[in-house]
Order: structure tokens, then sequence, then C-alpha cells
């Protein structure tokens, strides 16, 4: 179960409502979100959410990344490349003389 964040807007954008709502899946949030809003269809067939007052709105449900199935393999990759520049970076400092600043004593 998961919190999912949800909110609807009238056709200006204007935020009306917001809320939460706990879920398994994304569907499941999207049926709790859509819970008081009524499917009427606007003159060119399309199916629309209406409101209590019967205002259109458009339902609005936060997707979180952490919560899809493709989440794993980003963050695996997203560590490697931190840790690849981190070790590129502790090589690079190994390298550095300890003081630049330093002038070469010749024999």
């Amino acid at each position: 179960m998961r919190t999912n964040c949800y909110h609807t807007r009238d056709g200006k954008g204007v935020k009306l409502t917001g809320g939460m709502c706990n879920a398994s899946t994304y569907e499941q949030a999207a049926q709790r979100a859509a819970h008081g809003l009524t499917i009427a269809f606007a003159n060119s067939g399309m199916p629309i959410f209406q409101d209590k007052t019967g205002r259109e709105v458009s339902l609005y449900l936060s997707v979180h990344p952490e919560h899809l199935s493709n989440y794993p393999v980003a963050l695996a990759a997203y560590q490697e490349t931190k840790r690849k520049a981190r070790e590129a970076a502790e090589r690079e400092e190994e390298q550095r003389p300890v003081d630049e600043t330093a002038e070469a004593v010749l024999p």
C-alpha cells in the first residue's frame, strides 16, 4: 500500500480539490481519487469528469518514480555513475603532488 496524492482543476486550471488516498496500484488510486466525480460526455463524445456541482474538471494523480517497475534499474545506474565519478576524483587526488606550490629541488 502506498499513499497517492491527487487534485482536480477546472477548465481554467484553478485547483479545486486535493487529497490523498492509499492504494496498491495507480489504477486503484485513480478509482479512489475519482470517487465523488461523475463521468459525462462532451458534445464531441469525449468522456469527461464532472464534480458534484456539474463543473467539468480534470483529475491529476501524482506518479512517484520510485513506485515504477524500472526504478531499481535506474537507481542502480545512477549509483554506478556516482561511484565511478567518486573513484575518478579519488585517483586524481592521489596523483596530485602533495604541495603544488613547492618549488622543485634540484641536486
